[in-house]
């Protein structure tokens, strides 16, 4: 993800050295565009990761340790969860700012064009990885509703729990979280 952001970095500030007159800035996105099935790779990962950074944090071990001593030098730094949630949040920011620069170029435009397929993508993009973020809850209210019939009393929508597995073992079916 770093590598394709550096090469669309230097094709934006190619273009930044026509200012006051920007064009192709849309172009130049979907042409990225094919490498943000990455971000699908990413945000398949992401509840991995986040759940391995909790428990890590819960042990406080070594790595605890080690965060606890990096946040303590750099307090200004943003702390791991957010940085390892900074690529999502990234193209989430992207898609108003196509939306906008569509509605400024001229009308009919190449530039009109391409901003409005840039905005599309980012719309699929980001819908996509929201959908992939929420599944887990729904997972588990619809788990919760086969245990106890209803949505109550039984809660299982709690932070930080995961459906691992499910399946038949033994006459019985079980979940694990």
């Amino acid at each position: 993800i770093m590598e394709e952001h550096q090469r669309n970095l230097r094709r934006l500030e190619s273009l930044y050295d026509m200012w006051p007159h920007v064009a192709n800035v849309g172009r130049v996105f979907l042409e990225l565009a094919p490498s943000l099935k990455a971000y699908h790779v990413y945000i398949s990962n992401f509840k991995n990761a986040q759940d391995t950074l909790s428990r890590l944090k819960a042990e406080k071990g070594k790595f605890f340790q080690f965060i606890q001593e990096v946040n303590q030098r750099h307090p200004d730094t943003n702390d791991l969860l957010s940085l390892i949630s900074a690529p999502i949040h990234h193209l989430s920011k992207l898609e108003p700012l196509f939306e906008t620069l569509a509605e400024f170029s001229r009308p009919g435009s190449d530039d009109q064009r391409e901003a409005n397929n840039a905005f599309a993508v980012l719309s699929q993009t980001n819908a996509f990885m929201n959908q992939s973020l929420i599944v887990n809850t729904a997972d588990l209210v619809n788990i919760q509703r086969k245990i106890t019939g209803y949505d109550g009393p039984l809660n299982l929508v709690v932070k930080d729990r995961e459906l691992v597995m499910e399946g038949a073992v033994a006459k019985r079916y079980i979940y694990l979280f």
